[in-house]
């Protein structure tokens, strides 16, 4: 029993080079980086009031090889104001395996649009850097 570990890819065509594989036995726990995978659309980006921004990629699981997750998944349709914050302890993994990452890190969080302020001194600037030196 092997678990992938990592891949090593050309860079110009992209085809695997070296793939590296982990030994695992079946009756001990092992510990590896799990992805979050966002699903589903978000009130706050349907109604354009802002986005879903992904801090945490990944989170580190304990579990038996044969109950490792290949991902966990997020539904992102509760997010439905912005300011909103998930925590890693929001997530929910089967019973067999258990999240070895600070419970509090942000996972996800939904944020507003920044608007483009024009500074009052701006335009006055550019006038005064277009007014010939007489």
């Amino acid at each position: 029993m092997v678990l992938f570990h990592d891949m090593q890819a050309d860079p110009v065509t992209d085809h695997a080079v070296h793939v590296d594989f982990l030994a695992v036995k079946s009756d001990e726990k092992v510990r590896a980086e799990v992805p979050v995978v966002l699903i589903g659309e978000s009130p706050v980006e349907k109604l354009n009031l802002g986005s879903v921004q992904q801090v945490l990629m990944q989170v580190e699981v304990e579990a038996f090889p044969m109950d490792l997750p290949p991902s966990i998944e997020f539904d992102v349709s509760v997010l439905d104001h912005v300011g909103m914050t998930v925590h890693v302890s929001d997530l929910k993994v089967g019973k067999n395996v258990e999240i070895i990452e600070d419970m509090e890190a942000t996972v996800v969080t939904t944020a507003e649009f920044e608007e483009e302020k024009e500074d009052k001194n701006s335009g006055a600037a550019a006038v005064a850097d277009a007014t010939p030196a007489a």
